[in-house]
């Protein structure tokens, strides 16, 4: 029995350009986020060094939220020197010319939640103040908030490299379902005008609990997808 070994993409990031080995990725399209998984995510300074993502406790090592998290990470001190207006406006995501851009970098979830009605967002945590909240889903619907870090604050040839593969398509089935268990527990939750509990920002932070485990403990009385 032979194995294949899948196929590595890497992007680069920097302010004037976002360049993939993967003849696929189309900036006009980010939606195709959704058919890749991470597989390493670093950042370059002008001295050439690599700077990786300094997790927190409960942090998997790689998801689709460790680059915007690194981004945050490297440029942490300008983000939070922002007035807030800069911050209400600094674009995070655009998934298409037709879609509308989402932006905002907020102190709290309540605060991106008046902004935003969805569960699809990241939390960094800061030591020494307010967490900062702003959108985030599939793989590639941070780059244009990472590519906008570089952009601001960067220094000249300073860039993020992001390296990535094809999900399984059992992966990709799986996320299918997660992202059915989640738009239907937050549809109910809205419904029921039921505010979001600490047990689904923690859910969501760690990314370490099951969608089904998830809503089964939200929700316990209702009937589960088959």
């Amino acid at each position: 029995m032979t194995t294949t070994t899948q196929e590595k993409y890497e992007l680069t990031i920097t302010a004037d350009n976002l360049i993939s080995t993967d003849t696929r990725f189309n900036i006009d399209n980010l939606f195709l986020g959704d058919n890749y998984e991470p597989i390493d995510a670093y950042y370059v300074t002008s001295d050439n060094k690599l700077i990786r993502r300094k997790r927190n406790k409960g942090e998997q090592r790689i998801s689709n939220q460790t680059l915007p998290r690194l981004a945050i990470q490297v440029f942490e001190k300008q983000l939070v020197a922002l007035s807030e207006e800069d911050k209400k406006n600094f674009p995070i995501c655009k998934y298409s010319p037709g879609q509308a851009l989402i932006s905002g970098i907020f102190s709290s979830v309540e605060g991106f939640r008046d902004y935003k009605k969805t569960v699809e967002y990241l939390i960094y945590r800061r030591a020494g103040g307010p967490q900062l909240v702003i959108y985030s889903w599939n793989m590639f619907s941070t780059l244009r908030f990472v590519q906008e870090c570089v952009k601001r604050f960067g220094k000249q040839g300073e860039k993020f490299v992001l390296i990535y593969r094809d999900k399984t398509e059992k992966k990709k089935k799986d996320d299918k379902v997660e992202k059915i268990i989640i738009d239907d527990t937050e549809k109910t939750l809205i419904e029921c005008k039921i505010p979001y509990s600490k047990l689904l920002l923690e859910s969501k932070t760690s990314s370490s609990e099951a969608p089904q485990a998830l809503a089964n403990r939200i929700l316990p009385s209702r009937s589960q997808p088959t």
